[in-house]
């Protein structure tokens, strides 16, 4: 079965077993104890030549939530380690990169402190 690439981003994030698995999910989910981890905004655009597309650049944002920044900090930098610099994180990956950085109180959850990790992954939809 062929997955998406933001389903590929979620079965590796879920796989490195940082959180339980139900933890693990795409946009901020209610009555989650923390720690858990949120994918967000992705997004993505197609690069073209002449014979068509590509290239894929794909933009999304992973958030660790924890009751302390020092145990957020912990989790998000495994999961940082798993993403950033990534070359299999999807079948078609060219490289993964960190763009940006957040820490502090999450305006989501405030009683909750977090870690907001902005990425940005190439792909080549031509690769097998």
């Amino acid at each position: 079965m062929a997955y998406t690439t933001l389903q590929n981003i979620m079965r590796a994030i879920r796989a490195g077993g940082f959180v339980p698995t139900s933890q693990v999910n795409y946009g901020y989910t209610d009555n989650l104890i923390p720690p858990y981890i949120t994918v967000t905004d992705y997004s993505h655009t197609l690069q073209y030549d002449t014979s068509g597309p590509v290239l894929r650049d794909a933009a999304f944002t992973v958030t660790v939530f924890d009751k302390s920044q020092d145990d957020a900090e912990n989790v998000a930098s495994q999961v940082d380690d798993l993403i950033n610099n990534n070359l299999t994180l999807t079948p078609q990956t060219i490289g993964c990169f960190q763009e940006g950085y957040t820490v502090g109180q999450m305006a989501e959850k405030l009683y909750q402190f977090g870690v907001e990790m902005k990425y940005t992954l190439q792909e080549d939809i031509n690769k097998a």
